[in-house]
């Protein structure tokens, strides 16, 4: 029996490879249980637990969310959750979970703390607390007989019997109800146990974290939409005024789907701000399952050693989903750059793009690639991904890493580009969501070439309209390299031109060119510029770390490509500085965040004597690295003349930092046109170190003075037109022209 139950969770363990498992605990109320049977149930709970440490990896609910919105979460993945509580069962649950070192989620009625018991607990405390010599309990408009109450078996049945009737009530008459129990019951609801307000904030306080289950436990199919709104919202705020934290999680009261819940109250939990919320439908979580309606496992204290056995069979429950968005218009969206991908700005584009389409009734699903793909994975942004937002990942690796051997593979397999492996799984996944969905559109952003050619592909498969945004440009005169890739990307270019509804590009120089190129489709070229996110920016402080006092700090924040971003005519004018006495090494600190190429900046530094002057930082989470651009005396941008059609995100997040600006660009180029209608804004050509030079002097000159914020205010007000928001207004511009053909 042993062997067997080793095998079983091996078994587990390998079979819940990216499934999630939550574990839901109903505590009993203060009145249901003698001292004896507590004792005896807290002996089988700390089994259990164990039980659950040995064969499961154990997250934190949050945590373990985040892992499967990111296509990251480890094997055996499991959380644990109670709902409701109570006085004396709550420290003796804590305590056990903390002798294991586990993390749970317990979820709370906030009514309870304001002078109202919660009605089960009334109606549990009036029937298990009413005098021996009341045997039954009389209600003609509830129960045709009357109900028993001759032993505590008879009491349980029937307080089963009232809660299956009386939670299908609105409040009014619920309460109606409620008043005639307790009358012939003589039952005090005031006596009622109940949690206090200082129990769950050191609840809290002890690293647990707090969920809802709205004001009143109430069963939200019985409420107005209105008070089923109130019961979601404003327990959140109740909760997190009590325990001055966030409340990121709700458990719907009797949270079976359609009958505790419905896609309505799934929009509401998301308007409310929760990140995610968990039903009572048994089964397993997994990457396509919303975050709004998570399955959990429910285990008997008395599982032991049978856990696995009893919790498979609940595992193959296939779990009842409410479909979402269904009065909406849906878009299918494919983007290789999407959380936890990191290294790109292009996330950003994509990312506040699903962000905002919701509030103009688009709802996107978003096609991205397998995390093994990417290079470089962060999940500081994948919390920003919406809860309603459905995310598919298909199959997918990178050529150089992953099919290589001695560092070489063969060029096939980069062709389009090195994540061609992703395009048969997600076309697969792509068109199973075509059918269970039917969107009303696709979109797709370039990079990476693979991305157009999977929704080219799901395009001509389906009928559905197709945009194509270019982030850049696909062919330049030197990339990419003539050749066979070359060919491939000229003919997906073409067929993107030819097939798409609508290009988009992020700058007017570059849309010209593709209209000069393809004069065929020039009708079809749109403009939706990079921008900015105002959300990163709120209740953002600025942030400044590792940095001697009296020391300016000139930032650069993102990739420096070697040659296209080459530092080298910034270094050799900094050279000429401190030679000729004009800049003392000790007064400034020129830090590179996230460059990416650190070991050729560090050589060019090096060339220079430069490396006591440059600091090479790594990566930092989104907001962090906001916090940074905001503490930074000056701001660089670096942009060649290869990227003259193009202007950088990091531009509009520069500006948006409202601090100065030294902008080394090709004079031709869109970014340095673009600057050129900015304050506090210095330019100059970045390969022409002398030119580089004079401005330097000019530019450590200002940042050493004092600068009104009004030199920033009409920066501000000119710069609002490219907000995320802002530019998404215009993405939805053109999807209703294709919803809506007659307008196009």
């Amino acid at each position: 029996m042993e062997h067997l139950e080793t095998l079983l969770t091996a078994t587990n363990s390998w079979l819940l490879r990216g499934k999630l498992t939550l574990f839901r605990f109903v505590m009993p109320a203060d009145f249901d249980n003698s001292a004896d049977t507590r004792e005896a149930a807290l002996r089988a709970f700390q089994k259990l637990l164990l039980r659950i440490n040995n064969n499961y990896r154990v997250l934190p609910l949050s945590d373990a969310v985040l892992g499967l919105r990111a296509g990251q979460l480890p094997g055996a993945a499991a959380s644990i959750t109670f709902d409701q509580g109570s006085t004396q069962w709550l420290h003796a649950v804590a305590s056990q979970l903390e002798q294991q070192q586990l993390h749970a989620t317990f979820f709370i009625s906030s009514g309870q703390f304001f002078g109202h018991p919660l009605w089960s607990d009334r109606l549990r405390h009036a029937v298990l607390q009413a005098a021996a010599d009341i045997d039954e309990l009389v209600l003609p408009s509830i129960a045709a007989s009357a109900l028993k109450l001759g032993n505590t078996s008879a009491r349980l049945q029937t307080i089963s019997q009232l809660e299956s009737k009386l939670r299908a009530q609105e409040s009014a008459p619920r309460e109606q109800y409620l008043q005639q129990i307790e009358t012939q019951l003589k039952s005090n609801p005031m006596q009622t146990p109940r949690l206090l307000p200082e129990q769950v904030r050191a609840l809290h306080g002890r690293g647990f974290s707090i969920g809802s289950q709205t004001i009143s436990n109430a069963m939200l199919t019985c409420c107005p939409a209105t008070l089923a709104y109130q019961e979601i919202g404003q327990s959140k705020e109740q909760l997190e005024g009590l325990i001055k934290g966030r409340v990121q999680a709700l458990a719907y009261p009797f949270g079976e789907p359609g009958l505790g819940y419905r896609s309505e109250h799934m929009e509401m939990v998301s308007r409310c701000g929760y990140c995610l919320a968990v039903s009572t439908q048994p089964g397993l979580a997994s990457h396509s399952t919303s975050v709004l309606q998570l399955p959990r496992c429910t285990p008997a204290l008395s599982a032991g050693a049978r856990l696995n056995r009893q919790l498979w069979q609940q595992k193959k429950t296939h779990a009842q989903r409410l479909r979402e968005n269904e009065s909406g218009k849906s878009v299918l969206m494919v983007a290789f750059h999407f959380p936890p991908q990191a290294g790109s700005s292009g996330v950003l584009r994509t990312l506040n793009f699903v962000k905002n389409l919701p509030a103009h009734n688009w709802h996107p699903t978003v096609l991205t690639a397998s995390p093994r793909a990417y290079v470089e994975s962060r999940t500081d942004l994948v919390a920003s991904i919406p809860a309603a937002t459905r995310i598919l990942r298909g199959f997918a690796l990178d050529a150089s890493r992953h099919l290589s051997l001695f560092g070489k593979y063969p060029a096939a397999f980069a062709w389009p580009d090195r994540w061609s492996s992703w395009w048969p799984g997600a076309v697969l996944a792509g068109l199973q969501e075509i059918r269970r969905k039917r969107p009303q559109l696709i979109w797709s952003t370039y990079p990476i070439a693979t991305a157009h050619g999977i929704a080219a592909s799901l395009a001509r498969l389906s009928g559905l309209p197709w945009v194509a945004d270019f982030r850049d440009p696909m062919l330049t005169d030197t990339f990419p390299a003539a050749g066979v890739q070359r060919r491939l990307w000229n003919l997906l270019e073409q067929q993107a031109m030819r097939e798409a509804a609508f290009c988009v590009f992020t700058t007017a120089r570059a849309a010209t060119a593709y209209q000069q190129r393809y004069p065929a489709a020039a009708h079809k070229c749109r403009v939706i510029e990079n921008g900015y996110d105002e959300s990163a920016f709120e209740q953002v402080q600025a942030q400044r770390s590792d940095v001697d006092a009296g020391k300016l700090v000139l930032l650069h924040s993102g990739l420096i490509y070697p040659r296209e971003r080459d530092p080298s005519a910034l270094f050799a004018a900094l050279r000429s500085l401190i030679d000729q006495g004009l800049l003392r090494p000790e007064q400034l600190q020129l830090r590179f965040r996230a460059a990416h190429h650190e070991k050729e900046v560090l050589a060019c530094a090096s060339r220079f004597s430069l490396e006591t002057i440059v600091d090479l930082a790594p990566a930092v989470p989104y907001r962090q690295a906001i916090a940074e651009m905001l503490a930074a005396d000056g701001l660089l941008v670096i942009q060649g003349s290869q990227f003259n059609a193009q202007i950088p995100a990091k531009i509009y997040e520069y500006l948006r930092a409202q601090r100065p600006l030294l902008a080394l660009v090709d004079p031709q180029g869109d970014s340095a046109a673009f600057l050129a209608n900015y304050q506090q804004v210095w330019q100059a050509d970045s390969n022409n170190h002398d030119a580089i030079k004079t401005v330097l002097l000019i530019f450590f000159e200002q940042l050493r003075r004092e600068r009104p914020a009004t030199l920033f205010q009409s920066n501000c007000k000119q710069l609002e037109k490219y907000s995320r928001a802002a530019q998404t207004q215009r993405l939805v511009e053109l999807f209703d022209r294709l919803h809506r053909p007659d307008t196009a």
